[in-house]
């Protein structure tokens, strides 16, 4: 089962959408996926994603963690950057921000980016 961790640094109700694409096409394709705890918090105001799994330290991961996707801008990858350390679990970031040099997957792309990093088209 491919397990994916999600990170974002602030919630915007504008994203609302975006991030309950990328949540219906994780379950679609049955992704085992876990919160940051504190940016799931912010989410869980306005989008009850029942039971979530989190995650809140650098400890709560580990190498079985097929990739983390960051939800925000470039600063929101260098962030979750240190949950991840040393243990080379991949980052996709998906740019919900302005202009995007590290977070390059656009907002209408992320139905296709999960089904290729599910193909491990990377």
């Amino acid at each position: 089962m491919i397990k994916v961790a999600i990170y974002g640094q602030y919630y915007k109700s504008e994203d609302k959408p975006y991030i309950l694409e990328l949540l219906k096409k994780l379950e679609q394709h049955n992704v085992d996926f876990y919160f940051e705890e504190q940016y799931y918090s912010f989410l869980n105001l306005e989008i009850q994603e029942a039971q979530a799994k989190t995650f809140s330290a650098h400890e709560d991961l580990d190498i079985s963690f097929n990739f983390m996707i960051t939800i925000g801008g470039d600063g929101t990858i260098l962030r979750a950057v240190t949950f991840i350390r040393d243990l080379a679990i991949p980052v996709v970031g998906i740019n919900t921000g302005r202009l995007g040099f590290l977070a390059t997957v656009q907002k209408d792309q992320i139905s296709e980016c999960i089904d290729l990093l599910l193909e491990n088209d990377f």
